[in-house]
């Protein structure tokens, strides 16, 4: 009967103390620990799974979407790419855009504003609309109706009145677009290469 008992009342002190010592003096301790592990366990899984795209290659086209399409065109793109990040490996993503809009809609006006969007693959109606407008001027044939091309629109420049809010000055704006300038320059050139490369 003794033997019976103590399993129980190891149990019950256990309990207590869990309950009475723990809880009551370790608790704000406790989840302060488990917060602190949660946000180190998301911030190394986002460190190490976050992708540092080298190249996004912009794909438009009419009809309907194509995941085969958009994983050829990621294998053709990675294997004549650069690796602009600096990690050793190049990495490319390919965005599929199918417009939806009336005959002649300029879809891509948006994306061609937006300097870090060079590569291109666009199907022959939408080349012809787009070089109507001034751009993928030398656009390369992938052979099979799709042509690919590179957007060396200009680089919008900073302004001094859409930044003086945030405390710069007008040597800063300067220098910003001093630096992007080059920088957008450097891209379209290696994004040319790559374009021209895929011709041969």
């Amino acid at each position: 009967m003794h033997e019976e008992a103590a399993p129980e009342k190891k149990l019950e002190r256990w309990g207590y103390w869990l309950e009475n010592v723990f809880w009551y003096h370790y608790k704000w301790y406790y989840m302060l620990g488990v917060f602190a592990a949660v946000l180190l366990i998301f911030s190394l899984a986002a460190h190490f799974t976050k992708v540092d795209w080298d190249w996004t290659v912009q794909y438009v086209h009419g009809g309907q979407a194509d995941a085969d399409a958009c994983a050829a065109l990621k294998k053709l793109f990675t294997a004549q790419g650069t690796d602009v990040s600096g990690n050793g490996r190049v990495q490319v993503r390919v965005v599929e855009h199918v417009p939806t809009g009336d005959p002649g809609r300029k879809d891509l006006l948006g994306l061609l504003g937006d300097w870090e969007n060079i590569l291109y693959v666009v199907d022959g109606e939408t080349l012809a609309l787009y070089q109507s407008l001034g751009y993928f001027g030398d656009a390369v044939s992938l052979g099979d109706g799709r042509w690919a091309a590179v957007n060396d629109a200009p680089f919008p420049l900073f302004t001094l009145e859409e930044y003086s809010a945030y405390g710069y000055t007008q040597e800063q704006i300067d220098e910003s677009n001093e630096y992007m300038l080059a920088e957008h320059a450097r891209l379209v050139a290696e994004g040319a290469a790559i374009v021209q490369s895929l011709s041969s």
